[in-house]
């Protein structure tokens, strides 16, 4: 018999047993507001529910960049998700046997910074085709950009309460980011069924740097190679406010964690797989961070939705992502 039904003491009982691994221990510091928002009737979080079910259907929909073994190990694990901001997932295992849990943080995350970078990219492009000084109108730009990731980190917890923009995208930009989404949570999924694959002790204790390694290796082999470039970018993408949110709290703390997510994926990458652009790609991802951490300020709610007005304001419409012809 497979695990069904999930409780709030079990998913609390959970995240206390994986100790420093990624992001339980920022999780369990809001864990008055985790208990709220997990068991206010003494619920319970079963496999039928809505959000899992949603969450199964998009990951039904990308099923076929998965491998044969990888699309088997995903209809026959168990998937709960919770209704909680906070961008954490995790695998574990109980007395009917391993399963996932996925907080719906990962999504809202994947859809704001998905949808800015979309946004951003247009932009840019429309300023290198239309503006009368390219260079200068880009390096305005900049800013402006940087003020608007900014304001998810001051509203990491409830990204939901910033203007859902994604709405104001032609279909094409509509698409990049479903299929972002799709591709960030495929990642995820496979990433923790890798911990269940592999045999790792699930939430026995932290996940040592080798078996998150491993576990990334897994993910990245479940994909099939003809989509590992869209599949792979995409990822970095969306996993790049988690990895903002942790070197800043790393930072204040004068400590780093156990294994900073996104170094951990770029490192895999770039181990895995032989390609010009992911190279490129994920040496940027890697020499960026700390640089980016170190000029870190402190988020500005007020600058940032401003920003984000003024670049939702000068999208037009027009697909300046496809080449001209």
């Amino acid at each position: 018999m497979v695990m069904s039904v999930l409780s709030c003491d079990q998913i609390l009982e959970d995240l206390e047993c994986q100790g420093a691994t990624d992001g339980a221990p920022l999780v369990l510091s809001d864990k008055h507001r985790l208990i709220e928002i997990l068991n206010p009737a003494g619920q319970v979080i079963r496999d039928t529910d809505a959000p899992t079910l949603k969450v199964r259907k998009m990951l039904e929909d990308y099923s076929f960049c998965l491998t044969e073994t990888a699309r088997e190990y995903l209809e026959s694990v168990p998937i709960f998700v919770v209704n909680s901001g906070q961008f954490h997932t995790y695998a574990a295992r109980r007395d009917q046997g391993p399963y996932v849990t996925i907080f719906s943080g990962v999504l809202e995350a994947a859809l704001y910074r998905l949808s800015l970078s979309v946004l951003g990219t247009n932009l840019c492009h429309m300023l290198r085709r239309k503006a009368p000084d390219p260079e200068g109108a880009l390096a305005t730009l900049k800013p402006v950009m940087t003020a608007a990731r900014d304001l998810s980190l001051v509203h990491f917890k409830n990204l939901k309460a910033l203007p859902l923009f994604s709405d104001i995208f032609i279909d094409t930009h509509k698409q990049q980011i479903v299929d972002g989404m799709h591709g960030c949570l495929t990642y995820v999924a496979m990433h923790e069924i890798g911990h269940i694959a592999l045999t790792h002790g699930l939430g026995a204790s932290s996940y040592s740097r080798e078996q998150e390694i491993a576990a990334d290796r897994f993910a990245l082999k479940s994909i099939l190679p003809r989509h590992h470039r869209s599949f792979i970018t995409n990822m970095l993408i969306a996993f790049d406010l988690y990895s903002e949110l942790e070197r800043k709290l790393a930072l204040a703390a004068r400590e780093p964690r156990t294994v900073p997510r996104v170094d951990s994926i770029a490192a895999t990458v770039n181990s895995y797989h032989h390609d010009e652009y992911l190279a490129q790609t994920v040496s940027s991802v890697l020499t960026t961070r700390s640089r980016k951490a170190q000029e870190m300020g402190e988020a500005n709610d007020e600058d940032g939705l401003k920003a984000l007005e003024l670049l939702i304001s000068l999208y037009d419409r027009v697909d300046y992502l496809s080449p001209v012809h």
